[in-house]
Formats: C-alpha cells, structure tokens, sequence
C-alpha cells in the first residue's frame, strides 16, 4: 500500500506604511503696498496663503483556502480464480495543487500639490510720513500628507490523499498471481503575495 497525506495551512501578511510631507511652498503671487501714509501713522498687514493635501488609501482582505484532493486506484481483488494467471496492476496516482494569492496593493500616482512651484512675493514700503510704523508679514505653506495602509490575512488549508495500494488475490487454485502497484505524485504550490503600498508616479 501507497498512501500520502499532506496538509499546509496558515500563513499571513501585513503591511503599512505611512507617509507625512513637511510644510513646503507652492504657487502664489503676493503684491503687498504701503505708501503715503502720513506722519506718526501706524499699518500692520498679514497674508497668508495655505494649501493642504491629503491623501488616505487603504485596504483590508481575508482569504481562506480549503482544498481537499484524493485519488485512488487501489483496493483491487483478484480471488477464487482457477488455472490461469492473476494479474493486478493499478495505476498510477497524480495529485497537482496550486493556489496563488495575490496581496493588496495601494498606488499614490503624485497627483500634482503645488509644492514644488516657488511663490513670487513683492512687499513695497514707500513714500510715508515721519515716524510712520509698518509691518508687513506674508506666510506661504504647503502640507501634503500621504496616508496608505493594507491588512491582508490569508490561510490556506491544503489535503491531498492517495492510494495504489490495498489491494487482494487470495484462494487462487493454479497459475501465477501477480500484483503491481503504481506510482504516486503529490505536489502542493501555495503562494501568498504581499501587500504593497506606492508613493509616486509608476512607471508603465
């Protein structure tokens, strides 16, 4: 007798990654003027220009794999027979299984944010009277925050069986018995891919 049993199960990923750009500048245009104002007067001036990006991706998978694959050619009798010869010859056994599991995957393509383009400021003070007193104060900033996250939780349970063997000739009266049993082939591929997070342009 040939008999094989195998059995492979459990197997998890996770990823997580998560991105946080500093405050940087982006495209804006400032004219700021004071002028003319008369003696001992007073000017307080503020600009602030903000641009916020945010991006949040995220992924959650359970996968559960349950294969059961049994194969037999066994079990033959070949009994009571007289004269002659008895011949038992079984097959042989194959058992092929593959399961792929393919992870999540989260891709920020870098829509543009404006944080690459400088801001053009211009600030002109002129022409005030004696003792005057200006502030001016002009803010520009940019927070661009990339959150990705993947969960993936995967088990497989794989059982594979087979059998040649088994087999019976008996009481015979005369001649040859003969048995022969084939071969058997297990073979078991589980795959499980990871998850992937992408920050940025992807390239074909």
């Amino acid at each position: 007798m040939n008999f094989k049993t195998k059995l492979v199960s459990a197997a998890a990923t996770a990823a997580m990654m998560a991105a946080v750009v500093a405050p940087a500048s982006f495209a804006a245009t400032n004219t700021v003027t004071v002028k003319n104002n008369g003696p001992f007067s007073y000017s307080s001036i503020k600009v602030k220009n903000w641009n916020n990006n945010s991006v949040t991706q995220g992924n959650l998978t359970s996968t559960t794999n349950e294969v059961v694959s049994m194969s037999n050619t066994g079990k033959n009798s070949s009994s009571f027979n007289v004269g002659g010869t008895n011949t038992i010859t079984t097959g042989n056994v194959v058992n092929k299984v593959t399961i792929t599991n393919d992870g999540n995957t989260n891709i920020n393509n870098g829509l543009p944010c404006g944080c690459d383009n400088p801001s053009t400021n211009t600030v002109t003070v002129s022409g005030n009277g004696a003792f005057s007193s200006n502030h001016v104060t002009v803010v520009n900033g940019t927070t661009n925050t990339v959150s990705q996250y993947n969960y993936s939780e995967t088990s497989t349970g794989v059982m594979t069986g087979s059998n040649t063997g088994g087999n019976s000739s008996s009481f015979n009266v005369g001649g040859g018995t003969t048995t022969t049993t084939g071969t058997v082939t297990t073979t078991v591929t589980v795959t499980n891919g990871g998850s992937a997070n992408v920050n940025g342009p992807v390239t074909p």
